[in-house]
């Protein structure tokens, strides 16, 4: 997965597209989160239930990326991005 540490994961070749939907919504649901949950806590009576489920949904995100990686994993390898020991 796309990051800075200093191990991770990346396709080989050109990723799913699955992947990138699923990466897409994950984004939108993380800034959806920051912006209308507290938008939200501020209006309580407009409330449409988004709030009481943003972690649910950010978490089954994370798991259907963490499917895909498995179910694609002839086309995934290691990557480690940290220093080399002499």
């Amino acid at each position: 997965m796309p990051g800075f540490g200093s191990h991770g994961f990346e396709f080989v070749g050109k990723a799913p597209w699955i992947f990138w939907v699923l990466a897409v919504l994950l984004f939108a649901n993380s800034i959806a989160g920051l912006v209308a949950v507290p938008l939200y806590e501020h209006f309580a009576h407009r409330s449409l239930g988004f709030d009481d489920h943003f972690l649910e949904i950010q978490f089954t995100l994370l798991a259907l990326i963490g499917l895909v990686f498995l179910i694609y994993r002839k086309q995934v390898r290691y990557v480690y991005r940290g220093r080399k020991r002499d």
